[in-house]
């Protein structure tokens, strides 16, 4: 409480210009190749706040860090001083758009999460949307496969960065992974809630988790949808390759199905059995 006063929303828009600052020092918004576009994006929304704001300062905003040698060599340089600020480091591991693979865009992000740590960054969080390597949480069952998830965050913390943020991650136990920095979970639920409302207590719906893994979030949208729900029985001959054996839940009457998953390179290659 201020001595004033209880702060109010509007009150804390109104006065924040006049000197309610993050103690981690002043924000940046930095991004790699792959996160460009989700960066100025980041960048747009932010300004649109400070004009509500009336706020006339300007964000510092750095991107497209990162470079590659004729080699192929990824290296990072900054253009500018950036010690005592507080980092937002944007990259999408997963961009076609740009031409670089997850490999590449990952050790780009790592690359300039070291850069920011040994320029003088107070504070650097990482956003990771798609958190990739998220599948290889566990070795698959009765193979000889390493915890790669886990070596990826290791590798992401050693590089320097304080937090992480990401969107619905694949494996629950990602908190764990990062070990003593803090995780942000983005949660997609409210989001396809939203976007398949239009189906909201329809009976010729269905709801279909395509595995076990999936059937707690399914679980979740179709009771908030007051939709009835269904899970798939499958198993996986080859890496990326599905072959469903059941399907057990109640189809009759119904003519829609919708299908949530948190992946799917396997889309595509689904098999079910013959009819009959």
């Amino acid at each position: 409480m201020n001595v004033s006063g209880f702060y109010t929303p509007k009150r804390f828009i109104h006065e924040q210009p006049q000197g309610i600052e993050s103690p981690r020092g002043r924000l940046l918004i930095a991004s790699c190749r792959a996160g460009t576009a989700m960066a100025a994006n980041i960048v747009e929304c932010y300004r649109q706040y400070l004009v509500e704001a009336e706020d006339e300062s300007e964000i510092l905003h750095l991107t497209e860090l990162d470079y590659a040698f004729s080699d192929s060599e990824l290296c990072v340089r900054l253009e500018q001083d950036v010690s005592g600020y507080d980092v937002f480091l944007c990259q999408s591991l997963y961009d076609p758009t740009t031409g670089g693979n997850i490999a590449e865009n990952y050790e780009a992000f790592r690359i300039a999460a070291r850069t920011f740590r040994e320029w003088g960054a107070n504070h650097i969080t990482a956003v990771l949307p798609y958190l990739a390597y998220a599948r290889q949480d566990k070795p698959t069952k009765f193979k000889r496969e390493p915890t790669t998830a886990k070596l990826m965050a290791d590798l992401s913390v050693e590089a320097g960065i304080d937090r992480l943020v990401v969107w619905h991650p694949h494996y629950p136990q990602i908190h764990g992974f990062y070990g003593r920095i803090p995780v942000d979970v983005l949660e997609a639920l409210p989001l396809f809630v939203n976007e398949f409302r239009r189906f909201e207590g329809r009976d010729d719906v269905i709801v279909v988790a395509p595995d076990v893994g999936a059937s707690k979030f399914v679980t979740h949208f179709s009771r908030a949808l007051n939709l009835k729900s269904a899970i798939a029985s499958k198993y996986r001959p080859h890496p990326e390759e599905t072959v469903v054996t059941e399907v057990i839940g109640d189809f009759k009457d119904k003519h829609i199905a919708i299908v949530l998953d948190d992946m799917i390179s396997s889309g595509g290659t689904v098999s079910a059995p013959p009819p009959g």
